[in-house]
């Protein structure tokens, strides 16, 4: 019989981003990525201690020869009716023979891992927290799988987040069918869960956690210099996992060996290169990316070979993004922040799986690696069975190290999802960013909060990034500082713009005229390749205001400096 698996972890706010201490975050963000790692071998485990089974044909194709053989076995009494029946039966049989795979083949053809006692399992998906599995077995079986599944995930600190686990037998419909009663099982479980999985509550535990601010605080650890803090188990466990398993992260997703990164959000960011503006000391940019439409084009997957072929297809293709992107910075002194004679790289990776990505890197080069992604997800994430590359929406924040994570994770995605994949932006690569110089002027509504920020200069989709645009736009921005734009002039022409006095602020652009004639027609031809780009009218004052200290006059990083190069000899 046919069983499908599906695990997922639900209420991940209360795992992940439940706190602002940077370890704890990274350590359950890779806890969860393991999650479905460890899924897959409890049920690889599984399906090889059972007993062997003899591989037989399309289960329809054996009934039917059974039937043909009782036929045969009562031909000399038949009647001419059953004697065509007969017939029309050997018939169907030889054609099913030959056009007809057998259940073995199927498996194989899907990618399945069979083990040696020849018993059919598939990994159908291995997302960031979920995964669904294909199982040939009995109904016991099936029940004896689960149950180690979930004994798989209530321990090595796993117990600390909420997994939900169901089991479906296949009755008929079809796969569509079947893939979504068993998500529906899991929805169903998630509504009757704790949002919160506090086990082995102490209820003589005294205080709350100095982290998490919620959960029972367990013992005193030391935490800092001189300092002594109340911690949860939940916060203990994730954070170790996050302090010991960073680097062996990028080792398994992309291969290279022998990189160090930095441990803190103060050593990505302090220090910037002679390139960048001094107002970037301590500003990172915290980048979000998030696919567009993959949930879309999964359900309507129609067989597991199908939506299986799309998962593995888009996961190699991000983790060789994510490879090519470490080549290209692993030996560049602008990505390094030396401790010690060590060399570590200003990169932290706080989210990684399903479609969504979540990195955090200097200020100075949040558009460059944004850049990047765009570019190599062109070339290596692609839809499976139209080989057309697929679309991603990305939500970006500058803002200091300091701003607390969790609301800044939340201003991402709703730049992401309120904005940057709002409408027909579905089918663009578009990027929503914000620029923060202290959290809270953003507010609660971001809509309003933007509009009033654009004033009379143009509407919410001018304030966005097409990423085929973005190379355009750093040349314009890195001109206009080669020109010595008077920038401080910027602020004053958008102000009038802004108020509707298009009088005063054109009496403005004039006053530019005395930077001298050539120069102010270099000024001319980037200002209005600009305009052109950001809808034609004069949002493009706001992000020269926004951009301006974001995007170095000259790049930083070596790759960006030899495509300017090779560009300038051009």
């Amino acid at each position: 019989m046919t069983y499908y698996l599906r695990v997922e972890g639900v209420n991940l706010s209360n795992f992940v981003m439940d706190t602002n201490d940077l370890s704890t975050v990274r350590g359950g963000s890779l806890m969860l990525l393991r999650a479905m790692d460890r899924v897959e071998e409890a049920v690889r485990s599984a399906m090889r201690s059972l007993d062997p089974v003899t591989i037989e044909t399309n289960p329809e194709l054996a009934s039917l020869q059974d039937e043909l053989s009782r036929m045969e076995e009562h031909r000399k009494n038949e009647t001419g009716t059953e004697k065509n029946a007969r017939k029309r039966l050997r018939k169907k049989i030889k054609i099913m023979q030959k056009d007809r795979k057998s259940l073995y083949e199927i498996y194989q053809d899907a990618g399945a891992e069979i083990p040696a006692n020849d018993r059919l399992w598939l990994t159908i998906t291995k997302g960031a927290s979920w995964g669904l599995f294909q199982l040939e077995v009995t109904e016991k079986e099936a029940l004896d799988i689960q149950e180690k599944v979930i004994a798989a995930l209530h321990r090595n600190g796993y117990e600390h987040a909420t997994f939900v686990v169901d089991l479906l037998e296949d009755k008929g419909g079809g796969y569509q069918l079947n893939r979504n009663k068993v998500q529906s099982l899991n929805r169903w479980q998630q509504m009757q869960a704790p949002s919160l999985a506090v086990p082995g509550f102490d209820p003589q535990c005294s205080g709350v956690c100095d982290f998490d601010k919620i959960r029972p605080g367990g013992e005193k650890h030391w935490l800092k210099k001189e300092k002594k803090e109340y911690i949860s188990p939940s916060v203990d466990c994730r954070r170790k996992f996050g302090r010991e398993n960073k680097q062996k992260f990028y080792e398994k997703v992309t291969k290279i060996e022998g990189l160090k990164f930095t441990k803190e959000f103060s050593q990505i960011s302090s220090n910037p290169p002679d390139e960048v503006s001094r107002s970037l000391d301590r500003k990172i940019a915290f980048v979000y990316i998030d696919g567009n439409k993959f949930g879309n084009i999964q359900q309507a997957s129609t067989s597991p070979k199908e939506q299986r072929d799309f998962d593995t297809g888009t996961r190699e293709g991000r983790e060789q993004v994510l490879a090519e992107i470490l080549h290209r910075i692993k030996d560049d002194p602008a990505w390094w922040w030396e401790e010690q004679g060590e060399k570590l790289i200003r990169l932290e990776t706080l989210l990684w799986g399903g479609d969504e990505i979540i990195w955090v890197v200097p200020a100075w080069q949040g558009w460059w690696l944004l850049q990047t992604f765009y570019e190599l997800a062109d070339k290596y994430i692609h839809h499976p069975q139209k080989d057309e590359p697929l679309k991603h929406a990305a939500g970006l924040v500058f803002c200091h190290d300091k701003a607390p994570i969790k609301p800044i994770e939340a201003l991402a995605k709703s730049l992401a999802d309120g904005f940057a994949k709002a409408g027909e932006n579905r089918e663009k690569n578009m990027i929503a960013y914000q620029v923060l110089e202290s959290f809270d002027h953003a507010g609660t509504d971001l809509a309003g909060f933007r509009e009033k920020q654009l004033g009379n200069v143009g509407d919410l989709q001018d304030l966005l990034i097409e990423a085929g645009k973005m190379p355009e736009i750093q040349k314009a921005v890195q001109k206009l500082k080669q020109a010595d734009f008077p920038h401080r002039k910027m602020y004053q022409i958008f102000q009038a713009y802004h108020n509707d006095d298009s009088n005063k602020a054109e009496s403005y652009e004039k006053k530019l005229l005395s930077v001298g004639e050539e120069q102010w027609q270099q000024i001319k031809e980037h200002l209005q390749k600009l305009k052109e780009i950001f809808g034609d009218n004069q949002a493009h004052w706001l992000h020269l205001i926004d951009l301006w200290d974001y995007i170095p006059a000259v790049s930083v990083s070596v790759d960006a400096k030899n495509v300017q190069q090779e560009e300038s000899h051009a």
